[in-house]
């Protein structure tokens, strides 16, 4: 049942087939020339973009001294003790700095207002709070102006900074620690909390690994269930189970797909990092300055990195457990059907696990952005690290943002390769079967009466 002679001779041949492939060719050739070009591109952009601010006088308000608008708010309606002359100097210069209507109400006519306020307005109300010559601001907004916080953001980030500053000053007095200004406040009339760790960042991150993930498991699932049915259909199956055994094929068509996506994806590292250095030399560190200016925009950010040798390690076992695991089904689908034709059909199960496992994970990531990456964790969040399908989606990024602790992520590790080894059981019992199987499409029904049985239910 467990025999895996001659898997390497099985490795072996479908590495190399599937290298031969002419359609892999066109994949490689295709996926390495955009690897080449997204980052500079996104280094040119984003080049061109702070060179229009410059030219237009809005990338430096605090620096230049011009004036950046506020698009989005129409008026400011603002709380503080104005009697604090320093604090009231303070906010004068910063309402300097940004174009907009600034009303100073007190405080019975701001909770007036924020009880009021509702996706259609365009006014945001903040206060001041001030204890001790400690600063808190306090902000509040409709939804509907969320879209674009951008100028909103660095509005309070710079008077977190000038209130910063102002505390220091302070504690020569004997006033104030030098702590942090917090940033907090509400979205809307719902009551949910706001502050400045408010930013799509960390989502955008895991966006962009769960999408990577995606194309990695779908190239490597398609490419061994269409080994499998071509093997199969070309009756060349029945030659090869000659001298190996069913557990031997499997083993060695996955490995050797696996491989393959492996060396893709090292490629495209490797066409990315050539254009880089290229783009660096003709055009002035382009890609370098784009990329120190990214890290220092994670470092400014309310992200919080966890990553070490552990967390790392934790992350690949868990990319390597999800390829696993989503070939193993892939190999049982593919030997599910009996003609080329039939292959998209064997893989709708593929793909909607695929799909729900990586669904799961972005309605986890959409969680953590509106609870302001807090890592709480709820029902929602347990389920999506712990469940096979979902686990290898949601854990690897979020392990290393800080948002899953060690223990965990390794009992949803654990999960993943109990999962793993018991597709590997089932597949010891089914796979031969399915393999001389011609016939209809077989269903998950099928495939359960095969391991209980040893027979789709109804048949010799």
């Amino acid at each position: 049942m467990f025999n895996l002679n001659g898997w390497k001779d099985i490795y072996s041949f479908t590495f190399i087939q599937t290298l031969k492939n002419k359609s892999f060719k066109v994949s490689f050739a295709i996926l390495c020339i955009l690897a080449a070009v997204v980052l500079p591109c996104a280094a040119f952009i984003s080049d061109s973009s702070y060179g229009a601010a410059e030219e237009t006088g809005n990338g430096g308000a605090g620096a230049s001294g011009e004036t950046k608008s506020i698009t989005e708010v129409e008026a400011v309606y603002l709380y503080y003790d104005n009697s604090d002359k320093a604090l009231e100097s303070v906010i004068t210069d910063w309402e300097g700095m940004y174009k907009c209507e600034y009303l100073y109400s007190d405080k019975e006519v701001l909770d007036s207002k924020r009880a009021d306020i509702n996706n259609d307005n365009t006014y945001a109300l903040l206060s001041v709070n001030s204890e001790d010559g400690l600063y808190d601001i306090d902000i509040t907004v409709g939804w509907e102006i969320m879209h674009d916080m951008g100028v909103l953001d660095e509005a309070l980030e710079s008077l977190k900074s000038r209130l910063e500053l102002l505390q220091l000053d302070n504690v020569s007095t004997g006033l104030g620690d030098g702590r942090d200004v917090e940033v907090s406040g509400f979205l809307g009339e719902s009551g949910e909390n706001y502050s400045d760790k408010f930013n799509f960042l960390t989502y955008m991150i895991q966006l962009g690994y769960i999408m990577i993930l995606i194309f990695i498991i779908s190239f490597s699932a398609e490419r061994i269930a269409t080994s499998v049915v071509t093997e199969k259909a070309g009756k060349m199956v029945e030659f090869l189970m000659i001298t190996v055994r069913p557990m031997a094929v499997m083993a060695g068509k996955v490995l050797a797909v696996i491989s393959t996506v492996i060396i893709q994806v090292l490629a495209m590292i490797l066409s990315a990092a050539a254009s880089a250095v290229m783009c660096n030399i003709f055009f002035d560190n382009i890609v370098t300055n784009y990329i120190v200016n990214s890290v220092e925009n994670l470092n400014s950010s309310s992200m919080s990195f966890t990553v070490n040798p552990l967390s790392v390690l934790i992350a690949i076992l868990f990319v390597l457990g999800g390829l696993l695991f989503y070939s193993l089904v892939a190999s049982l689908a593919g030997a599910s059907v009996s003609k080329i034709e039939e292959v998209s059909e064997g893989m709708v199960i593929v793909t909607f696990m695929l799909m729900i496992g990586a669904y799961m994970a972005i309605g986890v990531g959409m969680r953590l952005v509106m609870n302001n990456y807090s890592g709480e964790q709820g029902i929602y969040e347990t389920v999506t690290y712990l469940l096979p399908l979902s686990s290898p989606f949601s854990v690897p990024q979020n392990i290393l943002t800080g948002s899953v602790d060690i223990g965990s992520a390794l009992l949803s590790l654990l999960i993943l390769y109990a999962a793993v080894v018991f597709l590997i059981v089932l597949s010891s019992k089914v796979y031969e079967f399915m393999l001389f199987y011609n016939g209809t499409r077989l269903k998950i029904k099928d495939i359960v009466n095969i391991a209980a049985h040893g027979r789709v239910k109804g048949g010799n």
